[in-house]
């Protein structure tokens, strides 16, 4: 009886890792010079170069581009011992950055939408279908049910709506950096299981709650990302980037209006829009817009600004606030009170305590530069905190 031949698993390799040059067919190995030109802020093939960061972030762009130079020095670019997790408010490129990250890495990219993932053999059958896309198809290996991963990302987009199940328990053996090991059944009552060896899949975790993360889950990520919000210059250069044939003036203009990365390019296709259809100035195409949008001339949303108008007055339960922006507790957990409370762009703006979502002394500038009537300092939390 022959004797069964256990299929080496493929990989990419990106250069000779032997001494001898055993593949003279593959790049040689890589200088640390080499690797930190392919890196460099200067090489415009560099995709790290597309993301347009702030002051506040360059510490979490060294830590990518360190990640990115670690793999690159790796024969196949495995990312072990690299995952994390990236934290921003909803619009703020938090996957731009990942997707960025991943393209500079060069390996398969897994993106997982984690409220639609039902179980580990889901998971299994994504990095199955990109692994046979890239070339490097998965195969058996010492039976017919264990499989070894090659170096691949695995994304899960807003991870706090990941399963329970399996943020509790059956992903956190694969994640974790001293184990590394997946069981995998199929649904069904014949279901077939499988054991799958995640030793160089890198993983990683985007979401605007990090708080609904499951403790056990989050603690597998080696490291934290705190993005923090686009500025005005932030803004204005996302802008350029993606609409080069605009006017300089006119991306300042939207920088103006728009604290949201995301949202600014909606408004620049917008405002393109107006000014072809009525021939206006952008200015005046940028207003109207504004106007359309419920954005006033200071970049906030007529809704954001009652609800400053409101604590303006006195703190105000969540309830309430409800009623004074005449919006379900969901639109304004998600969409209004974000951008009021984030750390950032002058804020945060309003603050929740224990008499109810108060105003800070930032807020209150805002309120007088757009001369709204407001009871001041005296109804800040600044005042209340020093006052206990």
């Amino acid at each position: 009886m022959a004797k069964n031949v256990i299929e080496e698993q493929r990989q990419k390799i990106f250069f000779d890792p032997t001494p001898e040059r055993k593949f003279p067919h593959l790049p040689t190995r890589p200088t640390n010079d080499d690797v930190a030109w392919a890196l460099s802020k200067f090489n415009d093939s560099c995709a790290l170069n597309n993301i347009i960061i702030s002051k506040e972030n360059e510490g979490n762009m060294r830590i990518l581009r360190r990640y990115a130079f670690t793999s690159h020095k790796r024969f196949n670019r495995s990312c072990r011992g690299m995952s994390f997790g990236i934290y921003a408010q909803s619009g703020q490129g938090k996957t731009y950055v990942v997707k960025q990250w991943a393209k500079t890495i060069g390996i398969p990219f897994v993106f997982v939408q984690s409220d639609t993932l039902s179980g580990n053999h889901a998971l299994y059958c994504e990095i199955e279908d990109v692994c046979e896309d890239y070339g490097t198809p998965l195969v058996p290996q010492t039976s017919e049910t264990e499989f070894v991963v090659p170096p691949v990302i695995v994304f899960f987009d807003e991870a706090h709506s990941l399963n329970k199940r399996l943020m509790e328990g059956s992903l956190l053996n694969a994640m974790e950096y001293g184990d590394g090991w997946m069981n995998a059944r199929s649904p069904g009552k014949n279901g077939r299981s499988v054991t799958v060896d995640c030793r160089n899949v890198c993983w990683i975790a985007a979401t605007t709650e990090r708080g609904r993360l499951f403790p056990a889950f989050e603690s597998r990520f080696e490291t934290h990302l705190t993005w923090q919000p686009a500025g005005a210059d932030e803004i204005f250069k996302i802008v350029r980037l993606n609409y080069p044939d605009m006017p300089p003036e006119a991306c300042r203009l939207i920088s103006k209006y728009c604290r949201v990365p995301r949202f600014s390019l909606a408004f620049a296709r917008q405002i393109q829009m107006e000014q072809a259809i009525t021939n206006c100035s952008w200015s005046e195409a940028a207003a109207t817009i504004a106007e359309d949008n419920g954005i006033d001339d200071f970049g906030m949303t007529y809704k954001q600004v009652g609800v400053l108008e409101a604590v303006g007055q006195r703190p105000i339960s969540k309830v309430n606030l409800c009623s004074v922006s005449r919006c379900k507790v969901e639109e304004l957990e998600r969409f209004i009170l974000p951008a009021l409370t984030e750390y950032g762009n002058g804020g945060p703006f309003v603050v929740p305590s224990r008499r109810g979502y108060t105003i800070t002394k930032s807020g209150i500038r805002e309120l007088n530069r757009r001369g709204i009537a407001n009871n001041g300092d005296r109804v800040t939390i600044e005042y209340f905190e020093s006052n206990k």
